[in-house]
């Protein structure tokens, strides 16, 4: 969601003081469960401060800063990008896993129960080179 990626947001402090209230405002309505009317203001000094101080920072260094200094300051806020950021953006991941899947489960082998299609499946996803998999730890599984 653009709503939260600093790096785009308007130069202009004038600009920057309504930026993406109506954002805000779905947001706030989806989540009203567990957000409260403090999001607002919460909102407000969350631009002042990111603009002050980490207006050219990546958001991916960004985070862990902002929920080691500022949960306290903006808890809203800070819920809101830890919904938003752990949402997969496509199925690509999901897709890939049942490709996956389907290559190890044929007709020729579906009677594989549960748990080893499991450890078939995690042994395919994790792409860990064969030089360096510890398959002394395979065999206790």
């Amino acid at each position: 969601m653009k709503i939260f990626n600093h790096l785009i947001w308007p130069n202009n402090k004038e600009l920057l003081v309504d930026y993406e209230e109506d954002e805000l405002n779905i947001l706030m309505e989806y989540y009203k469960a567990i957000i409260d009317n403090n999001v607002f203001e919460e909102w407000n000094n969350y631009k002042a401060i990111i603009y002050a101080n980490y207006k050219t920072t990546k958001l991916e260094l960004l985070l862990p800063k902002l929920f080691e200094n500022y949960f306290e300051t903006f808890p809203n806020i800070l819920k809101l990008l830890s919904i938003i950021y752990s949402i997969p953006f496509s199925s690509v991941e999901c897709e890939r896993d049942f490709s996956k899947q389907n290559l190890i489960k044929t007709d020729l082998r579906n009677n594989l129960n549960n748990e080893t299609l499991n450890l078939l499946m995690m042994i395919g996803l994790d792409d860990v080179d064969l030089l360096e998999f510890d398959f002394s730890h395979a065999l206790e599984i």
